[in-house]
């Protein structure tokens, strides 16, 4: 055989393989409504600087900032002295 009857050979083959999966049409189909972008609610902002941070909470040595808070994230900076020991969170993807 030659390479070109080959090739064609093997591109029937996938695509009678393939067929049954496309000609079914009663497939279930899934997506998560997300939420309008660029839209940025309190107390979310499209950036953040470390140095305003830092003069925000100036002379505390531990603080925590939301950073993000919305359906799909949620997000916290943590800043603490040397040595302290910030407790275990989990932050499951649903909400019950």
């Amino acid at each position: 055989m030659t390479n070109k009857v080959r090739i064609a050979f093997g591109a029937l083959l996938a695509v009678g393989c393939l067929a049954p999966l496309y000609s079914q049409g009663g497939g279930q189909t899934w997506w998560v409504n997300k939420t309008k972008g660029g839209v940025y609610q309190a107390p979310m902002r499209p950036l953040w600087k470390l140095s305003e941070l830092k003069a925000k909470y100036a002379g505390k040595n531990n603080w925590s900032e939301q950073i993000i808070k919305d359906p799909e994230q949620d997000a916290t900076y943590n800043s603490a002295a040397p040595g302290t020991k910030f407790p275990r969170r989990l932050h499951p993807d649903t909400h019950c």
